[in-house]
């Protein structure tokens, strides 16, 4: 046994130092990641000992109903966009990049305002109907506004990322969120924490984080004309269409719309499954527990820095995989990577959430178990989530979607039966099951492709 640990751990050392650019990447990342931990974890402490944990519980319902309208503006489009723009780059294909880029900025806008109109119009019904708690609806109208300006703040990550800048990425995104606590604090220190003050401070950092750093990326890219790639047939299919390039058919075996649309589908259940759980239990429990299990999701933030900074890195690189070789020892690294990684987490899972009364207060010093649990559930993901980003490159999107179809329907199954007998402790016991159905059916696809890649490099495949 020993002996397995150390070779393990001296393969690992010896891919470390043969990715060095990669580790700078990594490092360079983290840096707006861990500022958003602190600069989260921050607001959180202040909105949820300002409001209580009632006022907590409205604010998540009313952020995850938000959240629908960021799913509609991205529908995977923020991360084709990634994928082909970073392609291009790789092929020195500048007019694709700036095709995509600005392909997929049009859609978002068109699709962040369709659905603000649209759940504008359902939240009457939804806060008292669903929710049992009608005034939410008037929250819901302001928040909304900033949901139109999202894509507007993804333009300058999107184009950074690709051309792998990832020290200006990571000064962007720092500078975003940067002011999104300015505001809490400000409210703060004016001791102005009602409810309405917080939705209006996050609606008004929102608007000055997407403005002010969309004036960083070049104007030729977002406004320039690009001649040389070919349309789609008609206006219409060409506004909807990602534009395509026989370099992604080549390296990919796909055309980009086909990729979109897996993608679009993928993201649709992604983000309906980081919401259900709110939801269910804006059903079934009251606004109380719901603020408990809602402060209790934020010792879960580090896995999403480590989460967010591995796909901000790798996204790119897995996008220019383009021989079985490269793309075999992308997945070797990030593995054994997320091995020592998720070691880690296991032991923050354990000992990070017994500070929830310190940080959050005693009323919530229910959420320790809570807290546990979900960070636990966030270690299986965080290990399926890195590994899992080389598939794309293998042609795995169309089977990751019906996966996550599946463990979607398995956790809505799990919170109705669960919720009303254990509270919220269901809604972190049908995460964790979900996230072990995805971890073995997309784990066992990934170890069959692995292994054929390895008998293609032994062969001497290089395509």
């Amino acid at each position: 046994m020993y002996q397995i640990i150390t070779k393990f751990f001296k393969s690992l050392g010896i891919d470390l130092r043969g990715s060095k650019q990669g580790l700078r990447d990594i490092a360079v990342s983290v840096v707006p990641q861990l500022i958003g931990v602190l600069s989260g974890l921050t607001c959180s402490i202040l909105i949820a000992r300002g409001l209580g944990p009632a006022g907590l519980g409205n604010y998540a319902l009313i952020m995850s109903y938000i959240a629908i309208a960021g799913m509609f503006s991205n529908l995977g489009l923020g991360e084709t966009a990634i994928r082909y723009t970073s392609l291009a780059v790789a092929n020195n294909d500048l007019p694709w990049q700036s095709a995509v880029l600005q392909w997929a900025l049009k859609l978002r806008m068109l699709m962040a305002v369709l659905a603000a109109l649209i759940l504008a119009l359902l939240a009457p019904y939804i806060t008292n109907q669903f929710w049992h708690n009608k005034d939410l609806s008037v929250y819901i109208y302001v928040a909304l506004i900033g949901g139109i300006f999202v894509p507007l703040s993804a333009v300058p990550t999107i184009y950074f990322q690709s051309i792998r800048k990832f020290s200006t990425n990571s000064i962007i995104t720092s500078g975003q969120r940067i002011i999104g606590l300015l505001g809490i604090l400000i409210l703060s220190l004016f001791n102005m924490r009602q409810l309405m003050y917080v939705i209006l401070s996050t609606l008004i950092a929102t608007i000055i984080g997407a403005l002010a750093f969309i004036l960083t990326v070049p104007k030729d890219i977002i406004f320039g004309r690009n001649d040389n790639v070919q349309p789609s047939t008609g206006k219409l299919i060409s506004f909807i269409k990602c534009p395509d390039s026989s370099i992604g058919k080549r390296n990919h075996g796909e055309n980009t719309s086909q990729f979109a649309a897996f993608q679009m589908t993928l993201t649709i259940v992604v983000m309906l499954t980081a919401q259900v759980d709110i939801w269910l239990m804006g059903f079934f429990l009251n606004s109380e527990q719901i603020g408990i299990y809602s402060a209790a999701t934020r010792f879960t933030l580090p896995f999403a820095v480590l989460i967010a900074t591995l796909n901000t890195v790798l996204w790119p690189r897995a996008s220019a995989c383009v021989t079985s070789k490269s793309k075999l020892d992308l997945m070797n690294k990030t593995f054994k990577l997320c091995f020592v990684l998720t070691f880690f987490g296991i032991i923050y899972s354990y000992f990070a959430p017994l500070s929830t009364a310190f940080f959050f207060g005693e009323s919530y010093s229910e959420g320790v178990l809570l807290a546990q649990l979900l960070c636990a559930r966030q270690c299986i993901l965080l290990f399926y989530c890195s590994i899992s980003l080389v598939g794309y490159s293998l042609g795995m999107i169309k089977h990751y979607v019906w996966i996550a179809l599946v463990c979607f329907f398995v956790l809505i199954q799990c919170n109705i039966i669960l919720l009303p007998v254990i509270g919220f402790y269901g809604a972190a016991v049908g995460l964790i099951v979900s996230e072990i159905l995805q971890l073995l059916l997309g784990g066992t696809l990934i170890y069959f492709k692995y292994k054929n890649l390895k008998r293609e490099v032994s062969l001497g495949y290089t395509q």
